[in-house]
């Protein structure tokens, strides 16, 4: 089962979005930019995520009502903009304005597109410190579905970081691992909020290629391959009777020592 998160409390909440539109519509509202809430976790299936808001004019510290999330989908990006709701008149300190929570419900899965806040292509928000990157996230350079399981083994030495995103497990988060002689040596967590994984509880890539054989044998297994061959995705069900029994993995950071 993947993992499914309550509302957030604190702040605007929105549970739905706009009809997509374009990022060079006029603003609904005043302009704001957005990131990943910091326990996010994303990848090609990604349908639901927590973003948090900024206002970006002065405010007095305050963002504000967040309208409706607007949404543009093409084959290479899915473009989010999140404007807030017009202030009202006076004099406004400019302080740092706080972050607002915002759930996105995506009618298409990411895949292999770029999520993208578009208030960063174009207006007011261009070239502030909250744009210096509008890409919030990306796929994997150069993924390609393979067919089947590939026949791909890694070198005795290497190293990369992965992602794990589904299922019941104690591996779940974001992991920064080494292997050497082909057993994993070390395994460092990336992100606050999850707890230690030990080198028994992660796979290497060799043994996440034979959970891949045995869920294409017993149940259902996709994968994705960069441009040189290497693994990038994996999306198992390992018995199509059970539940919470998924294993999700993105690779990045893959270096041969």
């Amino acid at each position: 089962m993947r993992r499914e998160r309550p509302s957030t409390n604190g702040g605007s909440v929105t549970s739905g979005v706009s009809p997509a539109v374009s990022s060079r519509e006029p603003l609904a509202g005043d302009a704001a930019t957005w990131s990943l809430a910091p326990e996010e976790l994303l990848d090609p299936k990604t349908t639901f995520l927590v973003v948090e808001v900024t206002r970006l004019g002065c405010a007095s510290g305050i963002t504000g009502t967040v309208l409706d999330p607007q949404i543009h989908y093409d084959e290479t990006q899915v473009l989010l903009r999140t404007d807030v709701e017009k202030i009202g008149p006076g004099a406004h300190e400019c302080q740092g304005n706080d972050a607002v929570p915002v759930e996105i419900h995506l009618d298409q899965p990411l895949g292999v597109r770029e999520l993208v806040d578009a208030a960063c292509l174009q207006g007011e928000a261009v070239g502030t410190a909250a744009c210096t990157e509008a890409v919030r996230w990306a796929p994997p350079a150069g993924l390609t579905r393979h067919d089947g399981v590939p026949d791909w083994q890694p070198p005795p030495d290497y190293s990369f970081v992965v992602q794990s995103s589904c299922g019941e497990q104690a591996f779940i988060g974001e992991y920064a691992v080494r292997v050497e002689q082909g057993a994993v040596a070390s395994v460092d967590p990336l992100r606050r909020g999850f707890d230690e994984t030990g080198v028994d509880s992660v796979p290497s890539l060799t043994a996440m290629l034979d959970l891949a054989r045995q869920a294409e044998r017993e149940g259902a297994a996709e994968a994705w391959v960069d441009q040189d061959g290497v693994p990038r995705w994996f999306d198992l069900d390992l018995r199509l009777d059970s539940i919470d029994d998924e294993n999700c993995f993105l690779i990045t950071h893959y270096e041969e020592h």
